[in-house]
């Protein structure tokens, strides 16, 4: 080989060193296997939990519906009440 084709060569090889370096650094920031397992176990904990919260939100809306329901109906006994008393004391 010439003396050309060695630095062709050397410049090469350098250029590749470069570009592994900047693919090694980049990849230390990746998670490892270990890490992203444990990133996925603690997600899929989160959808539980979030199904969880939404039946438990779910019940928690059809209970308030029917306190109000309640509510309304008491509501309307006590004004219907008042109003017999306002009626009875009236005559």
């Amino acid at each position: 080989m010439s003396d050309t084709d060695d630095n062709y060569l050397g410049i090469l090889l350098e250029e590749i060193r470069e570009q592994n370096k900047a693919l090694l650094e980049g990849m230390k920031d990746l998670p490892t296997r270990w890490e992203f397992n444990e990133l996925r176990h603690d997600v899929d904990g989160l959808k539980q939990s979030s199904s969880v919260l939404k039946v438990a939100i779910a019940d928690l809306s059809h209970d308030v519906t029917a306190i109000k329901a309640a509510v309304s109906d008491n509501g309307r006994e006590l004004a219907d009440h008042g109003h017999r008393t306002i009626q009875l004391e009236a005559a």
